[in-house]
């Protein structure tokens, strides 16, 4: 009996072992930057913001950017912040328009994407923040050839294709041909209809057709929607593969137990229900030119209120 408990116990030592060093061999992956990034205590009893001290809510930035190297200043195309809440099992995303006019730390006041190109994620975080009075200090940021191989790896999205949409993804993947190289299939009918990687990123840039870049970011958290119900339907080898085939292509400053972590999430995403915001919201912004740029003005404090709200935190 000795020997079978002997025996078992080296083989999960041995087993254990495999996973680590696999589980670690993924994570070497990752473009990591290890960036502390402070958060802005605005509070007048120096406390940290409530939404960095709730303990069942991990929030992250998304940074989209067509940037061939992930180092490279680049503005960022998309801005999206992912909010996880383990205790109500949901999903929430929050897309910041891009022509949003704020406050750039140590840079005046510009369009809310020129924060990446002018101080990386560290001052895109920073601005967020400082606008919004949130306490976020982590960030994952892929650059279009990522996204492509996301959507590849798990077989499309089905979109709804508009006809007057067409023409645009063609155009846009030619330009992301010219920027990556490889092939693209054109779009030749509307309709709802089966988009591989380059054809999903096509139609996520589309900003000239419908309600300018306000259907833009919707487009954008729609084909998110799509790929958080396409990976809770594959099995969790599959989800693993995914999570493997993507992380050369993010750059982040999560730790490894952190990425783990959300591993384990990803596993169990038919657990969560995801739910959207754009911000400015309606009727809390006004359209402007400053400067030569077109631009949006929000009402900060609206647009605070309702963020702080729609994440399920006290402001």
């Amino acid at each position: 009996m000795k020997k079978v408990i002997i025996f078992a116990s080296i083989f999960i030592a041995i087993i254990l072992g495999i996973t680590a060093f696999y589980i670690n061999n993924i994570l070497n992956k990752i473009q990591n930057n290890n960036t502390n990034i402070k958060i802005e205590d605005k509070t007048n009893n120096n406390e940290q913001n409530v939404v960095k001290k709730e303990n069942n809510l991990i929030n992250i930035v998304l940074f989209g950017i067509d940037a061939r190297n992930l180092k490279s200043p680049s503005r960022s195309d998309s801005i999206i912040i992912l909010s996880i809440n383990s205790e109500t099992k949901k999903i929430k995303l929050i897309s910041l328009m891009r022509d949003m006019f704020v406050e750039i730390p140590g840079k005046n006041k510009n369009r809310i994407n020129a924060a990446y190109a002018f101080g990386g994620p560290e001052l895109a975080i920073k601005t967020i923040n400082h606008n919004f009075d949130l306490g976020i200090s982590k960030y994952v940021t892929i650059n279009f050839y990522g996204f492509e191989k996301v959507i590849d790896n798990i077989g499309g999205v089905e979109i709804d294709v508009k006809k007057d949409e067409i023409k645009y993804i063609n155009s846009y993947m030619k330009e992301t041909q010219n920027l990556f190289g490889g092939e693209y299939k054109e779009i030749t009918n509307e309709g709802r209809q089966l988009l591989n990687g380059r054809q999903a990123l096509a139609y996520s840039r589309i900003r000239y057709v419908g309600n300018a870049d306000y259907e833009r970011t919707e487009r954008q958290r729609r084909v998110l929607t799509q790929i958080f119900n396409k990976v809770k339907s594959q099995g969790t080898t599959k989800k693993i593969s995914l999570i493997n085939s993507i992380l050369p292509y993010i750059e982040t400053n999560l730790s490894k137990n952190e990425i783990i972590n959300l591993a384990y999430l990803i596993t169990n995403l038919n657990e969560y229900k995801i739910e959207e915001l754009r911000i400015p919201v309606d009727k809390s912004f006004k359209s402007e030119r400053i400067n030569g740029m077109a631009v949006l003005v929000p009402d900060l404090d609206v647009n605070k209120n309702k963020i702080h709200e729609f994440i399920g935190t006290v402001h």
